[in-house]
């Protein structure tokens, strides 16, 4: 890849290499014009265990002030069964614990 225009021109004008004739442009993603991407802010996740599986995802995210959450499932007898295991998400610092109701849960990374 050329890395100065004076590199780039006298190539992109060549039709012609080793007695074969070539078309000759730039690469598409040079090409066309590139999307503004916001920068992604990695989040903090960690796990909580233990969180009776009659608590919802909606209800744990509401109890641990997180901004996503989900439950850990597994595989018995072929059908998917959901855990104690909570996977919870921050956008800052990943607190030590929560508390979901007048329970506390540790988080581990």
């Amino acid at each position: 890849m050329c890395k100065r225009d004076s590199q780039k021109q006298p190539l992109l004008s060549e039709r012609n290499i080793a007695g074969k004739e070539v078309v000759v442009s730039l690469p598409l993603s040079l090409s066309r014009p590139q999307k503004q991407r916001n920068e992604s802010i990695a989040w903090a996740k960690g796990v909580i265990i233990n969180v009776p599986t009659d608590w919802t995802i909606d209800d744990i995210k509401e109890e641990t002030n997180a901004i996503w959450a989900r439950r850990i499932t597994k595989v018995v007898d072929g059908q998917f069964r959901p855990t104690g295991a909570v996977i919870i998400a921050y956008e800052e610092e990943l607190p030590g614990a929560v508390y979901i109701g007048l329970t506390r849960y540790r988080v581990s990374l």
